[in-house]
């Protein structure tokens, strides 16, 4: 493993085995939990293992509702590429992927995880759904846009405002019937004006 060349993640590497002893390697390190899969093509059935950690909170952990995920905790990998059954070819290449999903949150304060490895998001939210992560990184769901136009119809003035409370819940559902829709209508402090029983103005998410 003192051979092993420095990758970067999420890029294919390409490399060939050209006798029945050639063993590859490969390293890369996390500073912060990680979400990751990898991944090897090869016309000849080589195989791609992980081969070591280093790092005094080096740990891998499977991600069990998905789909070839695990969970990297900080440290130093050590992957190895070989041929289990002696082939071998110096024309033939293989290709590796090891692919960043998304960092992790604390999990002690956000246990529920939600991964779309597609989109490359990790979200993570607590029991009552009041704290949630993206890629590690907490949603600040506060927003403000005001704007006003004069024309011969007068002045018209746009003040839109979000702001977080804990009545706020985003929440993972378990459900497999449950539906896209992530944002509903409660209520409205101040309808002034509807249709049928909610107001003018609907924000769908």
């Amino acid at each position: 493993m003192e051979t092993a060349a420095s990758i970067e993640l999420s890029n294919d590497i390409e490399g060939v085995i050209d006798s029945p002893y050639d063993i590859d390697y490969y390293k890369f390190t996390l500073l912060s939990p990680t979400i990751i899969q990898y991944s090897i093509s090869s016309e000849k059935g080589y195989s791609l293992k992980l081969t070591g950690a280093v790092g005094d909170n080096a740990a891998v952990y499977k991600v069990n509702f998905s789909n070839g995920s695990y969970e990297f905790m900080p440290g130093t990998y050590y992957f190895a590429v070989h041929s289990e059954n002696g082939t071998y070819s110096s024309s033939s290449s293989y290709t590796v992927n090891i692919k960043k999903i998304g960092g992790v949150a604390d999990e002690n304060i956000v246990p529920f995880m939600a991964i779309c490895e597609e989109a490359c998001v990790v979200f993570q939210t607590n029991v009552s759904g009041t704290k949630y992560y993206v890629n590690g990184n907490p949603i600040d769901i506060r927003y403000e846009y005001n704007f006003s136009s004069s024309n011969n119809n007068g002045l018209q003035n746009l003040s839109i405002t979000l702001k977080d409370s804990d009545k706020i819940r985003c929440q993972i559902w378990k459900e497999e019937t449950q539906g896209p829709e992530v944002v509903f209508y409660r209520e409205s402090t101040k309808p002034y004006r509807t249709v049928g029983s909610k107001p003018l103005l609907h924000l769908l998410f």
